[in-house]
């Protein structure tokens, strides 16, 4: 792997993780209000 390709490679996938990461988190924070929706029904 040339080096000069290896930083913004590595940037890129600390990025993507932080988008999939941050998408995981709102969809846990909608299933878990849903749920609270529901019980207080």
């Amino acid at each position: 792997v040339d080096e000069s390709l290896a930083l913004p490679l590595f940037l890129l996938l600390v990025l993507l993780f932080l988008l999939y990461a941050l998408a995981l988190g709102f969809l846990a924070s909608m299933f878990f209000a849903q749920g609270k929706k529901d019980m207080n029904e």
